[in-house]
């Protein structure tokens, strides 16, 4: 992977002084010339805002802390796993989701 991304900032001749929005520029067209959707590439690669922050973590913290206060069964646990995975935009993100909880 570290070698994808330096062929792709040497071919680009990216710098630490490149915008966000020139280089999300160059990655849809490096995906597009690929034969990429955009939703693919989304999958691939989820790309968050610049400046967003995780906010699903205080959430899963606060469920985690329900699960151990009102002693559920492994059964009510599940649900709510399932729930928490349903409500993720991406693969990615569930098994993020999941694996915080």
């Amino acid at each position: 992977m570290a070698k994808i991304a330096t062929s792709f900032v040497n071919c680009y001749k990216l710098t630490p002084q490149t915008s966000l929005p020139q280089l999300g520029s160059y990655v849809e067209e490096r995906f597009q010339e690929l034969g990429l959707s955009k939703e693919q590439a989304n999958t691939l690669i989820p790309i968050r805002a610049p400046g967003r922050h995780v906010v699903e973590r205080d959430p899963i913290k606060s469920i985690a802390q329900d699960i151990i206060k009102n002693n559920l069964s492994p059964e009510e646990i599940n649900g709510i796993a399932y729930v928490l995975a349903s409500s993720a935009p991406t693969t990615v993100a569930e098994n993020s989701q999941l694996n915080l909880l």
